[in-house]
């Protein structure tokens, strides 16, 4: 009977991934149908894997182009910059046209399509309530399928704008004229989202919440950003440059008030008092030992903040490649990657002081913190940096930085060849940890358990998080005039030891934003969705790499900084991405977006 079983599922996955025009059915009438919606092993098979091909984060696992994908959006969004100088790091530089097949961090093409489609077959067969199975698994898994098609959408709506809502198993006998669906536009895509949302809630109350499937607070946390994304995409329709007469990208402003308040209302539902109703939790942060533990026990009993994780079970399944590609090389057999995302001297300057002085000083405030680290002084980094924001040391390694006992050399060149030599130390670190910057993101790797040899790691990931969820809160009560969002956003604050606001503003929401959600595939969305891109992302002169010379008798460094390679170039266009041309040429109905010319 196993491999009758496992025939069937080969069969099943075959049929959904064998079509290559998105808008055929999947012909699971000669897949043994009957037999799949009324075995629960069978559509547990089905569903992990829906839960494979969804990807929750960007590229989570078995990641062969991490530049492009799982670390896309860094380089994109202006945090850090990819070790080799390809991926999207590319697509920092205003290369894109209307003639693309596709693009980095691309969701449109081909290979979408058939995975929406295999959801929109799961929801129409666990909706049959004369199934063999059970009602309370059917309810679970019809739950989980509806977020995941939401969440797909998502992914595309963030990109694109409006996109053909499909939410049926297409007919592939009918005229290919009538399976040619049109665009809708960005408001009705985000409508349809929370519709499925709401459904996928309602099916999941009152079910068990295990953090590593989709539960009903995983739900309400995607409503929770989906709904904010639209409200600050209307909020800022007018400051959209390039628009179009089909409102197939924006939202009218009239719009934004009420997708704050679905904003709201769903974060309320996962916060902890006086926020919500939730019981998730801010856990201590206010050292980096602290705060690093928040990524580094995931899933563990002490783990009060994770909402949803994605589970690896390591060499030879899916593999978490987490801390192969960001530790800093330093272990014997860390030889292939390591280092792969390197942060800019801007990054290191976000972070403020704990007692409020901004990062671009220091402490004291009678110097930039960039004029003196490149002074040609020679300055013990530890104590330098001492009384930086704990978020700072805990999301990016600088020197001294080691792995399990072992050193993670970042400097380009020592003060002193002899005593270096002697102290057995290298003239230079490894190419990998200084090649662009030696300040490196660690900030989603788990230091405890790096396995820093590749394809077998098996760390947790978090998707959703419940600090996200505050900064939701707040963003959202602003946009109301609901002064609550000022201790939504303290709380952020007061979780790493940093002052509290007095000034509850949008500028210091955006702040707190861009450091407590830092390297997690934010800050690209958000620039986007508040439309300040062109301004964060389009600099004359900005973006400077960071080369440490040690003297290694002092333990002490100083900087050289260089300017980033490329100029960096982010047109009015670029707020969406184009429709590729393939798409176009299989489905002529499609509307190119606003400023790319085919």
């Amino acid at each position: 009977m196993k491999i009758i079983k496992n025939i069937i599922i080969l069969l099943v996955i075959a049929g959904i991934y064998s079509c290559d025009n998105p808008l055929e059915s999947t012909r699971l009438d000669v897949i043994g149908n009957d037999v799949l919606w009324n075995d629960e092993s069978l559509v547990n098979a089905y569903m992990a894997n829906m839960y494979d091909q969804s990807e929750l984060i960007e590229d989570n696992d078995n990641a062969q182009n991490p530049l492009a994908q799982r670390y896309g959006t860094q380089p994109l969004g202006g945090e850090a910059y990819g070790r080799p100088q390809n991926g999207a790091y590319n697509s920092t530089t205003g290369n894109l046209s209307g003639i693309d097949t596709g693009t980095t961090l691309g969701y449109f093409g081909s290979g979408t399509w058939p995975f929406i489609r295999a959801l929109n077959v799961a929801i129409k067969e666990l909706s049959n309530e004369n199934s063999g199975l059970s009602s309370s698994f059917r309810e679970e898994r019809l739950g989980e399928a509806y977020f995941l098609r939401a969440h797909a959408y998502f992914r595309k709506v963030i990109r694109y704008g409006g996109v053909p809502i499909i939410d049926y198993p297409q007919d592939s006998s009918l005229p290919v004229e009538e399976l040619r669906i049109p665009r809708s536009t960005e408001k009705e895509t985000y409508d349809f989202i929370a519709s499925d949302l709401d459904k996928a809630a309602a099916l999941l109350a009152g079910k068990a919440i295990i953090v590593s499937r989709i539960s009903e607070p995983a739900v309400w946390l995607l409503k929770s950003r989906a709904m904010l994304y639209a409200g600050s995409i209307a909020k800022n329709n007018n400051l959209l440059p390039e628009k179009d007469d089909k409102e197939l990208v924006g939202i009218n402003p009239s719009e934004a008030e009420n997708y704050y308040k679905l904003s709201l209302d769903a974060t309320k539902k996962i916060l902890p008092a006086p926020f919500g109703t939730g019981n998730f939790a801010l856990r201590s942060g206010q050292t980096v030992t602290n705060y690093r533990k928040i990524f580094n026990d995931i899933e563990s009993a002490n783990d009060t903040e994770s909402i949803l994780t994605i589970h690896f079970n390591g060499e030879g399944g899916r593999f978490n490649n987490e801390g192969v590609y960001l530790i800093p090389r330093a272990k014997p057999e860390h030889v292939n990657w390591g280092a792969w995302q390197a942060a800019w001297m801007e990054t290191l300057e976000w972070y403020e002081y704990k007692d409020g002085t901004s990062g671009e000083m220091l402490p004291d405030g009678s110097e930039t913190l960039r004029n003196t680290l490149a002074s040609g002084i020679y300055y013990n980094l530890s104590d330098l940096f001492a009384n930086k924001d704990p978020r700072f040391r805990a999301s990016i390694a600088l020197p001294p930085y080691d792995v399990q006992g072992f050193p993670a050399y970042m400097h380009f060149a020592v003060k002193n060849t002899t005593e270096a030599q002697a102290a057995g130390v290298p003239l230079k670190g490894p190419p990998q940890n200084r090649q662009t910057s030696g300040i490196c993101v660690i900030k989603t790797a788990n230091e405890n358990n790096p396995m820093v040899i590749n394809n077998i790691g098996d760390a947790p990931l978090v998707v959703y998080r419940i600090a996200e969820a505050y900064l939701n809160y707040s963003e959202a009560a602003h946009a109301l005039g609901d002064a609550t969002g000022l201790a939504a956003l303290n709380a952020i604050r007061e979780r790493a030891g940093m002052p509290l606001r007095t000034n509850f503003t949008m500028e210091n929401i955006m702040h707190e934003r861009k450091i407590e959600l830092a390297f997690e595939h934010h800050r690209f969305w958000d620039l986007r969705r508040w439309r300040i891109a062109e301004t964060e992302l389009s600099p004359t002169e900005k973006f400077k790499h960071i080369r440490w010379t040690w003297d290694v008798v002092n333990d002490s460094y100083t900087a050289t900084l260089r300017d980033e390679k490329s100029v960096r170039l982010f047109k009015p266009e670029h707020y969406y991405f184009p429709i590729p041309l393939s798409s176009i040429e299989d489905n002529p109905v499609l509307v190119q977006n606003p400023g790319y010319s085919l």
